[in-house]
């Protein structure tokens, strides 16, 4: 016997389950493992959690590739990367400091100085490599900062007032004590460019709705700064690239040069001006 089934019964069954299978009730389809969307998911997430590192590779697969994550993307690319390279250059100058009281570990303590500086540099020519390429757009664009930070502490980790002392660390506290570096560089690196200053607390209170948006001179200047402090990684007695540094008070300049006048930009432009003087003549 057959049975019969109205009409509406099958149009109610058949708009039920077109909402289920669109997110309906369930909540908005996530974007697929591979897509910019899941990606820049994946960023926010490590950005959330204070995995600084991580982040940072999930926004390089966004920067350079058009798409509605490209500028976004590149804004926080300049945040993190540049604030990954400011804790790698503090992090070598604390085993730079420690290797004088180190006595019979002198120079173990040197090279991982060199060492922490030679992976310093593909994150300062990352950042360089985007603003030189993408900054007169940038610039132009919202210049958003769509995250909100965890309450992350951004003190100098224990480890390193040993290290400093001339004590080695053991392997098992070498990670952490640079993620923890790695934190204190990445959110002093926000707190530059929210134009807070180094004030941590104020930048993640004024970060706390994830809809914050960098004014284009903050941004300019904040970028200069960055450039000029990185370049004392290029000096004769680090990793001696006098090119390097001469290539960095460029961007900054060029970054200074859109932003409007004022004191601020008068006194980098000073530091600019000292640092070049102390290059090698040609």
């Amino acid at each position: 016997m057959r049975l019969f089934i109205p009409a509406s019964l099958i149009t109610v069954t058949t708009l039920a389950l077109g909402l289920v299978s669109c997110g309906g009730p369930q909540g908005p389809v996530k974007p697929q493992p591979g897509t910019p969307g899941f990606v820049w998911a994946n960023a926010e997430e490590s950005l959330k959690k204070g995995n600084f590192a991580d982040a940072s590779d999930q926004l390089d697969k966004l920067t350079g590739k058009d798409g509605e994550f490209r500028d976004r993307a590149e804004v926080l690319q300049i945040v993190v990367a540049s604030g990954l390279a400011r804790a790698g250059m503090e992090w070598a100058d604390v085993w730079d400091d420690g290797s004088k009281f180190a006595r019979d570990r002198h120079l173990e303590f040197k090279r991982t100085g060199a060492s922490i500086r030679g992976s310093v540099n593909p994150l300062v020519m990352r950042v360089a490599e985007i603003t030189h390429k993408r900054l007169a757009k940038l610039k132009d664009t919202d210049l958003a900062l769509p995250v909100a930070l965890s309450a992350l502490s951004s003190e100098l980790p224990i480890e390193a007032g040993r290290v400093k002392k001339g004590v080695a660390l053991q392997n098992p506290e070498k990670a952490p004590a640079l993620a923890h570096m790695q934190q204190r560089g990445v959110l002093l690196s926000f707190a530059e460019f929210a134009g807070s200053g180094k004030d941590v607390k104020k930048a993640q209170d004024l970060l706390a709705k994830g809809d914050f948006k960098m004014s284009k001179d903050v941004f300019l200047l904040a970028l200069a700064r960055q450039f000029t402090e990185l370049s004392d990684i290029y000096g004769p007695k680090k990793l001696d690239q006098s090119g390097q540094v001469a290539m960095l008070c460029a961007e900054a300049d060029a970054a200074l040069a859109l932003a409007a006048p004022s004191a601020d930009v008068k006194l980098q432009q000073k530091k600019i001006a000292a640092i070049r003087a102390k290059l090698p003549k040609k």
